[in-house]
């Protein structure tokens, strides 16, 4: 699930994918020599997971640094822009999870089979040009920790790979970068298939 006004969204679910516990967590501010978040525990099993290690980056840029985060819906193939990101990026990461296909929504498979019981992720990255890319990808399901695929690529920047309980590819999400524009990055969804959002962060460091 991908929200938009926490920091920190940890569900604990149990094999049937029922709930039993959360994690969330707010900014609440940014001082002088650190950060001040609420963290709300909402576990039923009686403190059990009751604790959790956060591990965190913090920066201090230059000002002459630009730098910003979003989200881009991919909903079908073909190009599509990043065109919100305001400068021309010198370094881009994006990644994406299966099923995580919309804003403050959360998914429940329907079925403990094939693609609605997917549960992989990719990331990828391009440094200084769209001739340095590349990304990983995980494909797994819940249903089995013996089977699953990964791959990596210098040619898509995603590369999302979909597989059944046995480990077998039944679909794959393949992205690949076109061009770094003035204000965004252009993409060419070569394989769809399915509905993705993608969480990127762009940074200009020249």
């Amino acid at each position: 699930m991908l929200r938009d006004d926490l920091i920190i969204n940890n569900i604990y679910v149990d094999q049937d994918a029922d709930i039993y516990g959360r994690l969330e967590c707010t900014l609440n501010e940014v001082k002088n020599n650190g950060i001040e978040i609420d963290a709300q525990n909402t576990h039923d099993n009686s403190g059990l997971y009751s604790s959790e290690i956060i591990l965190y980056r913090a920066f201090d840029l230059p000002d002459d640094i630009e730098v910003d985060i979003g989200v881009k819906k991919i909903d079908g193939s073909g190009e599509t822009t990043i065109s919100d990101i305001g400068f021309r990026a010198s370094n881009i990461d994006l990644v994406s999870y299966q099923h995580v296909s919309e804003l403050n929504k959360e998914y429940e498979p329907g079925s403990n089979v094939g693609n609605a019981n997917a549960n992989g992720f990719s990331e990828g990255w391009i440094s200084g040009s769209i001739s340095s890319t590349m990304s990983i990808s995980v494909g797994r399901t819940s249903d089995s920790q013996d089977a699953h695929r990964t791959r990596s690529s210098l040619r898509y920047i995603l590369n999302n790979i979909y597989v059944d309980n046995d480990g077998d590819k039944i679909g794959e999400q393949l992205i690949e970068p076109v061009e770094i524009t003035d204000s965004g990055l252009k993409l060419n969804v070569e394989n769809y298939h399915t509905d993705e959002m993608i969480l990127y962060q762009a940074i200009n460091d020249t």
